[in-house]
């Protein structure tokens, strides 16, 4: 979050893409950028909100709500995310089925650490405060035909810094095809698209409203299962990701991908090169599933998220 706390304003930085073509992303004026993380560990690990994977995964409700429809049974998740410059977040999920479609829940948060409290920069500080960010989402999905799954989700946005407030309130729409034709999976939708009902000065913000298309393919000789896709937002920004996820075994899944926001954390030094790279695991036992992913942000350092997925 890039704010002011001595100026009182409050601007996050949204970097929104279209196509790997043009991947030269910039910075934008809108506000709850943490809508653009990917807050699962699986998804972070293949490099953040790669929609075409995430047709039967319970977190894509906060980005690709269409991949709740190829769920049928009842699941919880749990993850937790460490953020550099003591920032951290997590969230909690639950889905299940219903006669008419896959129904979940989620609470996102993510805390941007400890401050000193001063009127003025050269004050003595008057106590701390802890700004936050908490994402409250339900959605759903259904299977209009088969291997064809649409789905919707509601936000509710609010951001805490100090005494001061802002909420808003969000609608992801999005699709899914399953085409069956070489195992290619194609996705596409449309997330954050939503208005500000209070902002923190006198004048509304932005939400960083995103595009999203992708496409995936499970090889045939390989088990790899390969991913593009492309993000634009309203600002006619552009990024894009590339990701893999390797089947070691039915126990054991290895994940990497890359984003081309990566270009952003460069500062020239020796750690450039890997910014924007992601990697990870996912272990499944039984009803259990362990995920963990690394996100590298360059000279910056390392975003590190655990997650824990239950079947009943």
């Amino acid at each position: 979050m890039n704010c002011s706390l001595y100026s009182r304003e409050f601007r996050w930085i949204a970097i929104l893409t279209l196509s790997l073509l043009i991947s030269s992303p910039s910075l934008a004026n809108t506000t709850y950028d943490f809508l653009r993380i990917d807050p699962s560990p699986r998804g972070a690990a293949l490099a953040g909100n790669s929609i075409a994977l995430l047709a039967g995964d319970l977190n894509a409700i906060t980005i690709h709500p269409a991949g709740l429809a190829f769920l049928d049974d009842q699941r919880a998740s749990v993850s937790y995310a460490n953020h550099p410059l003591d920032v951290s977040g997590g969230q909690l999920s639950y889905g299940f089925p219903t006669d008419y479609g896959y129904a979940a829940f989620a609470l996102n948060y993510l805390s941007y650490g400890s401050f000193d409290r001063r009127q003025n920069l050269d004050d003595e500080v008057n106590g701390t405060f802890t700004p936050t960010d908490i994402l409250l989402v339900g959605g759903f999905g259904r299977q209009v035909v088969e291997d064809v799954g649409v789905g919707v989700s509601l936000k509710f946005i609010r951001s805490e810094i100090d005494t001061y407030s802002s909420t808003a309130i969000a609608a992801d729409i999005s699709a899914h095809w399953d085409t069956r034709f070489r195992m290619i999976q194609l996705a596409a939708g449309i997330s954050n698209l939503g208005t500000q009902l209070e902002s923190y000065g006198d004048t509304a913000e932005d939400l960083p409203t995103e595009a999203h298309i992708g496409f995936a393919k499970y090889l045939e000789h390989l088990p790899l299962e390969l991913s593009l896709t492309a993000h634009y937002g309203l600002d006619q920004q552009f990024w894009g990701a590339l990701a893999g996820e390797f089947m070691v075994s039915e126990l054991l899944m290895l994940r990497a991908g890359y984003t081309t926001l990566g270009p952003d954390y460069h500062v020239g030094g020796s750690q450039d090169a890997i910014a924007g790279v992601s990697a990870g695991i996912g272990i499944s036992y039984m009803d259990l599933k362990l995920d963990y992913a690394l996100y590298s942000q360059g000279a910056l350092g390392e975003v590190h998220r655990l997650g824990v997925t239950y079947l009943f």
